[in-house]
């Protein structure tokens, strides 16, 4: 049975754990299904400074202290139980199995083929799109002939942005996108990545500075996550597995690339202030949206680099000191998922949870959850209970 596009959160939890420890950094990653090989590339390039991986979990937005993120991290491994019988439960292997399951749902071919059949919905037909995308980087006709037709999308109009690095796309078209969705930093990130190029550097430059400066940063984590599940609804899966589907479907979509930002502010002259400022500012939005992991991470990346240049010993001891509590979670996550996806109840409850947050929030949720089974009496950390 295919499963290409179902990915165990298992998996997830276990390859975020790897690209964030300290010890394994100079191994490659390995997340077919979440990037492409360029975007691990960057990744391993951005994410680790000096030997070090850097983290940001401080949520300013929300007044979390650094004594907050401590005393939620301290206790870390302990607290959470351990399968030693199976300590690589894959969910989504264990429903695929299950023959009672209706149609096969957890077949990816089974739903591919629903998509063919039946996506004629804006929902479904973006679902397809960026599928397809997925699968085929180079392929974007589909996306923009969606977006053609649907040009007040942010959420298309976002990913054509995206999407167009790896082909040549008309300008009219990208000019429209942008507009589109002209006051989301990503956006901005993604146009620069897509007019980058050596002998025009300046307007790259000038759509970072517009990145870091723009009144709100989105990848629309969690939009993608909802649009999967209205699209699996509206195609008659409509069961309590649903929120469970979506998550892997969406996180295959298309990711935003870092190369550019990493670069351009990697090679910044220490005397361009304007330039060096945008760094920051834009390394700022991309940990504080705290959209995604990744983004997250490469934030306070961005930071890091330019107060290495600028020596700034104060502002880096602080970068780092905030990345431990964020680099002990990552390290939780593989442990907590093992068991939170045996257990129906706190299984669907973290999973409503990320329909409504951003991925770091889920992936504390998460955390607690398992640290609260776990000190539950008579608890057994093997126990499949769906």
């Amino acid at each position: 049975m295919k499963k290409s596009i179902f990915i165990s959160v298992s998996v997830i939890a276990l390859s975020i754990a790897y690209v964030f420890s300290d010890t394994l950094f100079n191994q490659p990653l390995k997340r077919e299904s979440l990037e492409n090989k360029n975007d691990r590339v960057i990744e391993d390039q951005v994410l680790h400074h000096n030997g070090t991986v850097n983290l940001n979990y401080a949520k300013e937005k929300s007044n979390t202290s650094h004594s907050e993120i401590n005393k939620s991290t301290e206790h870390s491994n302990s607290k959470i139980a351990t399968c030693d019988k199976e300590p690589n439960f894959d969910i989504y292997h264990y429903f695929a199995s299950q023959e009672t399951l209706e149609n096969n749902i957890f077949d990816d071919t089974y739903l591919s083929n629903l998509l063919d059949q039946d996506a004629v919905s804006l929902e479904s037909q973006t679902t397809q799109a960026l599928l397809s995308l997925s699968k085929n980087p180079d392929d974007i006709t589909s996306l923009l002939e969606l977006y053609q037709e649907n040009q007040n999308n942010k959420l298309i109009a976002h990913h054509v942005l995206i999407a167009c690095k790896t082909q040549k796309c008309d300008k009219t078209l990208i000019s429209i996108a942008l507009n589109t969705d002209r006051n989301n930093g990503a956006s901005w990130l993604a146009y620069a990545n897509l007019i980058h190029s050596e002998e025009n550097l300046e307007n790259t430059i000038s759509a970072l500075i517009n990145a870091a400066n723009a009144p709100v940063y989105t990848e629309y984590w969690s939009e993608r996550f909802n649009l999967v599940e209205e699209t699996l609804n509206q195609l008659g899966i409509n069961t309590e597995y649903s929120p469970i589907l979506s998550q892997p479907i969406s996180a295959a979509f298309p990711l935003p690339g870092f190369r550019v930002i990493s670069d351009i502010c990697q090679n910044a002259d220490p005397n361009d202030i304007r330039l060096l400022d945008a760094c920051i500012n834009l390394g700022k939005q991309l940990e504080l949206s705290q959209s995604t992991l990744i983004s997250t991470a490469i934030g306070v990346a961005l930071q890091r680099k330019i107060f290495s240049k600028l020596d700034d010993q104060n502002a880096l001891s602080f970068l780092e000191e905030k990345s431990k509590g964020f680099n002990q979670q990552m390290m939780q996550n593989a442990k907590a998922s093992q068991i939170i996806m045996r257990n129906k109840q706190y299984a669907l409850a973290y999973f409503e949870y990320l329909k409504h947050s951003s991925e770091v929030a889920a992936n504390s949720f998460l955390i607690n959850q398992a640290k609260t089974l776990s000190s539950l009496d008579g608890f057994d950390p093997c126990a499949v209970n769906w």
